[in-house]
């Protein structure tokens, strides 16, 4: 069996809008599709000769009037222990603190490799017992969602926390 993992930004942006075509009555909010960019090296490149941060300003004007968040999506356990994520920000400060890490070689728990890809986002100030972290693996007879109320960060100390469901995959094209 193969994993296909896909970036932050990628999954927020799929579940985002499965959660607003769907029939279910859910509530759930993960942001605004709109308002999260994803900032890449290759954006970066590909934007030679003009600023690439004052252009995407341009389509997404909130990048400059709102305090913001910006982490690394790169599937990197515990960003935020490992200090790869600036809460709280102005778009300057973003800018900067992306620049200082975009393309640089970057070790945790061990583990090192290249930053180059980011997200940001709208800072939405919140309790600890407000963030959830969300994971969904997939295989041909299921997903298997797998839901932790606490922090990310404590995924591993609290595994006896997380809420898990096997959902059967339905064939009836088969």
């Amino acid at each position: 069996m193969s994993a296909k993992p896909i970036r932050e930004y990628h999954g927020k942006d799929i579940l985002t809008r499965w959660f607003q075509s769907s029939k279910n009555a859910l509530s759930v909010t993960l942001g605004d599709a709109e308002r999260r960019v994803l900032v890449t090296s290759e954006m970066l490149r590909t934007n030679e000769g003009g600023d690439f941060f004052e252009t995407i300003t341009v389509c997404h004007p909130w990048l400059v009037s709102e305090k913001l968040i910006v982490k690394p999506d790169q599937l990197i356990k515990r960003r935020g222990k490992a200090g790869l994520i600036a809460i709280d920000q102005t778009w300057d400060q973003v800018k900067e603190w992306i620049l200082l890490r975009m393309g640089r070689k970057q070790t945790v728990e061990g583990v090192a490799g290249i930053l180059e890809a980011f997200i940001v986002e709208p800072f939405v100030v919140h309790q600890q017992k407000e963030e959830h972290y969300l994971c969904i693996q997939v295989d041909k007879t299921a997903s298997n969602p797998f839901i932790e109320n606490y922090s990310c960060i404590l995924l591993a100390v609290l595994a006896g926390y997380v809420h898990y469901s096997r959902l059967p995959v339905h064939n009836d094209h088969m």
